[in-house]
């Protein structure tokens, strides 16, 4: 499966200051992109879910209870992962993610061959 980023998740990342990859500019943040896929590949937890109403699985990938990258997966035949924003894992994420302290999010494993 790839992994892309929006300029949106780009511009995200350059603005905040506690970044796990340092990229005080959209330039490098763009450069640091693969380094970035491959930290999220190998230390992401990833989780999923369908969107009742607009039909497209969403998808977030938290990285060392630090980051939380959100995005999307078009339909079920894409094997792409839109990564379209990011915020650092903080409590009030905890609880966007985990409402009453339950996961609406089923967990998989972006290596798993299924995806490839």
């Amino acid at each position: 499966m790839e992994i892309f980023f929006t300029y949106h998740a780009i511009q995200r990342k350059t603005e905040r200051e506690d970044w796990m990859i340092r990229t005080p500019t959209r330039a490098q943040t763009r450069k640091s992109a693969p380094a970035l896929e491959d930290l999220m590949r190998r230390k992401g937890r990833w989780s999923y879910r369908r969107d009742q109403e607009t039909g497209l699985i969403m998808v977030y990938c938290i990285v060392n209870n630090l980051e939380v990258y959100c995005g999307v997966i078009e339909d079920d035949s894409s094997q792409k992962v839109i990564i379209t924003t990011y915020y650092s894992y903080t409590s009030k994420m905890r609880k966007k993610l985990y409402p009453k302290g339950f996961d609406n999010y089923e967990p998989f494993d972006i290596e798993d061959p299924e995806f490839d």
